[in-house]
């Protein structure tokens, strides 16, 4: 973790922020924040952070080290006018990493549960991960620091900045037209994409989305998930009965067998068919994964 001894945070109330003061406050840093209104995730914070309702540069300590904003902070703050090159989440959640192996998964739908999923089997392989996600899923904190050398995070792309984040692993969840401010255009937005899949060492994606054709476009480690014949992982016979789900596993090609997963509908199976290929990937066995993944978080 860098070198941070005090970390202001405005916006601690958003998804996401809450997490970063308990990611900062687990390595040591002192934690400050404001938000204009005291949620759920507000309070969650002020559990490791001193936390003000509403935006004043008073509310920033003095001798801070970086003053970090969430992407739904306007820049005419008066917290972020009242200090120079202020940082924004993504930026902070890089830098606090350090040579960590950064596992992102990006994408319009499925982020929360594949990540918690994701580190659910890499903790249950003894790997240790970290992990970061945005959304809550009960039972589970919004992050942990974590010992291994992995770190899962749900990466948030409305602001664009995520394609200044280069992971080891990045999964690829869904994409629509969700954000297209941000992009001005569905390519702006698929452009985005390839350029941040590019900087990644492998890429988990869909393979049944014919719009995720220009974004995985001469990307060399691309492994797919889905239901169409040409998924390298893919689900038949899926199965579904009151909170849980079932389907047969084909890898490769090749039947594995069957998975039960802990949540019901097809999106949730598209869910385990990532963290799956993901897992395996890293290193874990189908057996071992199928197994571990029945006694995952329910979302």
């Amino acid at each position: 973790m860098r070198d941070f001894s005090r970390v202001h945070l405005v916006g601690i109330g958003g998804d996401g922020m809450a997490g970063l003061a308990r990611l900062l406050w687990q390595g040591g840093v002192k934690v400050s924040g404001s938000d204009l209104q005291p949620s759920g995730k507000f309070w969650e914070a002020a559990e490791w952070a001193e936390v003000f309702c509403g935006h004043a540069p008073e509310n920033i300590p003095f001798g801070v080290d970086a003053v970090v904003f969430s992407s739904a902070v306007s820049h005419e703050n008066p917290e972020l006018r009242a200090v120079q090159d202020p940082l924004p989440r993504l930026y902070a959640l890089r830098q606090l990493l350090g040579n960590r192996l950064l596992l992102a998964v990006v994408g319009t739908h499925g982020k929360t549960t594949t990540a918690t999923w994701l580190t659910h089997l890499l903790r249950q392989g003894g790997l240790e991960p970290g992990h970061y996600v945005g959304g809550q899923i009960p039972g589970l904190p919004s992050a942990t620091w974590g010992q291994g050398k992995f770190f899962v995070a749900e990466v948030d792309e409305s602001d664009g900045r995520f394609v200044y984040l280069s992971p080891y692993l990045a999964v690829l969840t869904s994409v629509d037209t969700d954000h297209l401010p941000t992009y001005r255009s569905l390519y702006g937005l698929k452009k985005a994409f390839h350029a941040f899949l590019c900087r990644a060492k492998y890429v988990v994606a869909p393979a049944d989305d014919p719009g995720l054709v220009e974004i995985l476009r001469g990307l060399p480690r691309v492994v797919t998930f889905g239901f169409s014949s040409d998924a390298d992982f893919q689900a038949k016979g899926l199965w579904f009965s009151g909170d849980r789900a079932a389907f047969e596993l084909w890898v490769f090609r090749r039947r594995f067998g069957p998975v039960e997963i802990p949540a019901p509908g097809p999106h949730n199976v598209r869910n385990a068919l990532a963290a799956l290929a993901a897992g395996h990937i890293l290193g874990l066995s189908l057996p071992f994964l199928a197994e571990a993944l029945s006694s995952a978080p329910r979302p």
